[in-house]
């Protein structure tokens, strides 16, 4: 019966991880996953504030999600299909103080309570730092 329950769970949370992308009255391009942020970083050095996360299918953080159409490339040329929000705070990036201190709130609770989030992104470009510009994250219930 036990391997039953937790084979149950572990189908539920891959059905539940599922990316979707391009779905009506969410920006164009953009995709809606749902996880666990692991990760959590902040940058708040000289004219560039930056919150950055990724996105796990499981809250220990062991599983990372992944996204079939997105793909970075780090500094050496390494390609990677792991979810790696961010958030730039400035005009450019359409994100001001305010914005970034909700969203970081949200991450960051989500992340110390271990409570699984809903997440909207938007590829921008194919470097890791910040290639996945996050639209939207809130809780899930």
């Amino acid at each position: 019966m036990k391997k039953i329950i937790i084979l149950i769970s572990l189908l539920s949370s891959i059905l539940v991880a599922a990316e979707q992308c391009n779905i009506p009255g969410n920006p164009p391009g953009s995709c809606v996953q749902d996880g666990y942020v692991c990760r959590l970083a902040i940058d708040v050095r000289q004219n560039q504030k930056v919150m950055a996360f990724y996105l796990y299918d499981d809250a220990a953080c062991t599983q990372p999600s992944t996204t079939d159409v997105l793909t970075t490339q780090d500094i050496n040329g390494a390609v990677s299909n792991n979810i790696w929000l961010f958030m730039i705070e400035g005009a450019a990036y359409d994100t001001d103080a305010l914005a970034m201190t909700l969203a970081g709130s949200v991450a960051l609770s989500a992340y110390n309570n271990r409570t699984m989030v809903s997440v909207i992104y938007t590829r921008h470009s194919s470097n890791s730092y910040g290639g996945l510009r996050l639209n939207s994250i809130s809780t899930m219930p």
